[in-house]
């Protein structure tokens, strides 16, 4: 039955799923949750109503929460996309050294401790 639904619905919905986020990987991701959340939702969707609408709309419900869960993260920056933020982040030093399990000789910040 789903298979029927994607194959139906399915490259609108990526569709709309690239417009509102932009960015390749983000709207894979949000294609995926869409689909999840429809099946787990299933049964509140009453037939009697059209079927891409209802979809649409836990789409674009979807979007919106994970914009607002990352603008309330203290970690958010604003970037445009995932692939700008993980480009300025490669650049920026870690704190103690320890990125990659690389401890580079250096002290536990624990070992600072009384």
């Amino acid at each position: 039955m789903l298979d029927d639904y994607i194959r139906q619905y399915g490259r609108r919905l990526y569709g709309l799923c690239l417009h509102l986020c932009k960015d390749r990987e983000d709207a894979d991701d949000l294609y995926q949750e869409t689909w999840l959340k429809a099946l787990q939702k299933l049964y509140t969707y009453d037939t009697d109503r059209e079927f891409e609408p209802w979809l649409t709309q836990i789409c674009v419900n979807t979007w919106r929460n994970a914009l607002r869960r990352r603008r309330r993260s203290p970690f958010y920056d604003g970037f445009a996309t995932g692939e700008e933020k993980d480009r300025f982040l490669s650049g920026v030093p870690v704190l103690y050294g320890l990125r990659g399990g690389d401890h580079g000789g250096r002290r536990h910040a624990g070992s600072d401790l009384p």
